[in-house]
């Protein structure tokens, strides 16, 4: 009989083992700032939710500073999944290694395996966590971790956007199992676009930067970046910056 197997990923940086254990231990700093409780030491118990699609409750069961950090999942709630609790009971791993000038992080997830319903929905979340907002944090200190949510609904987001559109619009509403902040990074980042586009692309998330996406040798579109709100501002703003055009 094949084994399970745990997902695991992995990165490997230009930091000191220290800098990787300090961003890691930093959660509202690369997974969400909806966390509630400590993060930092043994026995610490915080909770996690994105809307009300995902809650749970996690214990830091094993510190070694610079060396690893291991969670357990006490408690969780999917919206998505028929079994509401997968995660019950599974550990969150990360072993930090020192490889001289360069350290790897490996990130294993005991217990999310290819047969549970959740697993591509996770496995997606955990990769672009490690490999975009983590890795972010290390290096620069500022991560890509889900911002602090908001009343503000997608209803309000989209009726305000149609308002400021003049004569016909094109409205398509697509529901991805994927994290946001995937997606997000898929339509505003030079790398995101090529991916799915055309490899050809040029972009930066920037107001008012020139778009270039090429076809070929003879063919070009340029477009203008009219409206861009940061990921890591705070939901809460969201409307504000709608307001303000």
């Amino acid at each position: 009989m094949m084994k399970k197997l745990d997902f695991t990923t992995d990165i490997i940086v230009e930091a000191k083992p220290q800098q990787v254990f300090d961003a890691i231990i930093n959660v509202r700093g690369w997974w969400s700032e909806n966390i509630e409780g400590a993060t930092e030491a043994l026995d610490d118990v915080f909770s996690y939710h994105y809307q009300d699609i995902h809650q749970c409750k996690v214990k830091v069961v094993e510190i070694q500073h610079d060396v690893k950090v291991v969670w357990q999942v006490l408690e969780n709630d999917f919206k998505f999944t028929t079994d509401k609790q997968e995660w019950v009971e599974s550990y969150v791993i990360f072993d930090i290694i020192d490889l001289g000038g360069k350290t790897q992080l490996k990130f294993t997830h005991q217990g999310l395996v290819p047969d549970m319903e959740c697993y591509d929905v996770c496995q997606a979340a955990w990769t672009y966590y490690i490999h975009e907002s983590l890795k972010q944090l290390i290096l620069t200190g500022q991560g890509l971790a889900t911002p602090k949510e908001s009343v503000l609904s997608l209803a309000e987001v989209k009726e305000q956007l149609l308002a400021k559109q003049k004569g016909k619009s094109i409205y398509h509403r697509l529901l991805i199992k994927t994290p946001v902040e995937k997606v997000y990074w898929a339509i505003t980042t030079q790398e995101g676009l090529a991916g799915w586009w055309t490899p050809d692309t040029i972009a930066a998330p920037a107001v008012g930067s020139i778009l270039r996406f090429g076809f070929g040798p003879d063919y070009f579109k340029r477009w203008k970046s009219l409206r861009y709100i940061p990921m890591h501002l705070s939901l809460g703003n969201v409307r504000k910056a709608l307001r303000n055009g």
